[in-house]
């Protein structure tokens, strides 16, 4: 693969995620959703008349279902994207034996469904893509509320829930306003209402305050809401909105929840997954109490594991150093992001000496280019590990999915700067190498293409040749 295809392709990869989540969509997938409890669930699936570009929305068919009582629990399963595909997922259905209570229909598929733990229906939140959330072109779309005989009972639109002037702070792309917050919200069973919390993503680089909006399940009324919804969730322990009310709690650093999260720490009932986020929550109030639990979670592999993983720091701080080593160590590239993510969030005092150890034990290639970059990312305050990352150099070169061993070395020694000069020649042995593997590569494809033609320089222009000159800083 030519070096600056491969330039091409790492930029087109690091700037993907932040493309889709403004403007492009992937093909529609069927799916199937379950209530916090597992008494109740919906069935969605894309209905008749859905435009070639998903992003210009997804009209779906729905069924709420109730789960026959003493069956077996339900799990939220959904067809499989492939890049411009879907393959069908054949449990994406109404399984036999339960009860569906109501069918319909929606023009936009909802980008969050809320589903009533008591049987009350279930609410629709935002738009799966573009929303065009302004006056001119209203989609009545921002919270749909849904009953359980599957009757749309209200309908609201953005400047339903926020003036002018709040929709301005939102983030804004060609596509609409990011305006609804991870998780969305959740419906408060007690009050038949449905607490909308937005995005703390604005216009500018600092968070957003964030906003509670309350919308009456009957009457369809909006009213502010605030950060003590929060609370009273944590309070009354409601199942729907107990993930999300925990991690606003360790955002928000809500001191007058800090009362409610022991109890729901402690509560082994629960899925592991609300009490590992009440244990960031107490965390990041000052109590460190989870730190065992944490450490478990993220070495064991569960669906919670990647969770635990990127938020490992918050609740063990430096301490968590060795245990991402572990973590991917034993667990490798099923870990190795969120693992690299969180170890940006531990000190280099605490990180550099524990990659260096995973490094220079040369295991596997997703724990020596975890080390590598991880380093790289600490820049100069991994020099230490410059001796290590020469080896690494030396060393035969292994490849995962995208670079080399070798390439995440040079990428991590540049980035350390001028104190990684003893890799120079290392790096200017591999550089030629390189150039000469590929110009022997074009010159079998082209025998009468001259040197002076192929552009006659010394060295490729790749990473080798960047770490070059950020170690000679020109």
């Amino acid at each position: 693969m030519p070096s600056a295809f491969r330039v091409i392709l790492a930029m087109l990869l690091s700037i993907a995620p932040a493309t889709a989540l403004a403007d492009s969509w992937a093909p529609f997938s069927n799916y199937r959703s379950v209530d916090a409890t597992g008494r109740y669930y919906l069935v969605v699936k894309k209905g008749e008349g859905a435009p070639r570009d998903p992003g210009r929305g997804t009209p779906v068919t729905f069924e709420l279902v109730e789960r026959k009582p003493g069956s077996p629990p339900i799990s939220e399963v959904r067809d499989q994207a492939d890049f411009d595909r879907v393959i069908p997922n054949p449990e994406v259905r109404v399984r036999d034996g339960d009860t569906v209570l109501g069918r319909g229909k929606l023009d936009r598929c909802p980008l969050y469904t809320l589903i009533s733990s008591t049987g009350l229906g279930f609410v629709g939140l935002d738009v799966r893509g573009y929303n065009f959330g302004d006056r001119l072109a209203q989609t009545d779309a921002a919270v749909v509320i849904v009953d359980r005989t599957g009757k749309v009972r209200h309908r609201k639109d953005l400047i339903d829930l926020f003036s002018d002037g709040e929709l301005y702070k939102f983030l804004h792309t060609a596509g609409g306003v990011g305006w609804l917050g991870v998780g969305g919200g959740w419906i408060d069973e007690r009050r038949r209402e449905v607490v909308v919390v937005g995005s703390n993503y604005g216009r500018g680089e600092k968070p957003i305050p964030r906003l509670f909006r309350i919308v009456g399940l009957e009457k369809g009324d909006v009213r502010n809401g605030s950060e003590k919804e929060v609370v009273t969730v944590l309070a009354e322990a409601n199942r729907g909105g107990l993930d999300f009310a925990l991690e606003l709690t360790a955002e928000l650093k809500l001191k007058d929840a800090r009362e409610h999260l022991p109890k729901l720490f402690d509560n082994e009932k629960l899925p592991l997954g609300t009490r590992l986020r009440a244990a960031v929550a107490l965390a990041a109030l000052g109590d460190p109490r989870g730190g065992k639990v944490m450490t478990e979670a993220a070495l064991q592999e569960t669906d919670d594991q990647e969770y635990a993983v990127r938020q490992l720091p918050i609740v063990l701080g430096d301490r968590a150093a060795p245990v991402l080593c572990e973590v991917v160590r034993r667990h490798g590239e099923r870990c190795r992001l969120p693992a690299r993510q969180a170890m940006a969030r531990v000190s280099s005092e605490a990180a550099v000496p524990e990659l260096i150890r995973l490094l220079d034990a040369k295991e596997s290639c997703a724990s020596q280019t975890f080390a590598a970059e991880c380093l790289g990312n600490k820049g100069s305050a991994s020099k230490a590990a410059v001796p290590s990352l020469i080896k690494l150099l030396q060393a035969e070169s292994r490849t995962d999915w995208l670079l080399s061993t070798h390439q995440y070395a040079a990428i991590a020694l540049g980035e350390i700067g001028p104190d990684a000069k003893d890799a120079l020649p290392h790096l200017i042995r591999l550089a030629e190498t390189n150039a000469r593997d590929e110009w022997e590569r074009v010159k079998a494809k082209q025998p009468k293409l001259r040197p002076d033609q192929f552009g006659g320089q010394k060295y490729s222009d790749d990473y080798f040749v960047d770490a070059i000159c950020k170690i000679r800083q020109r």
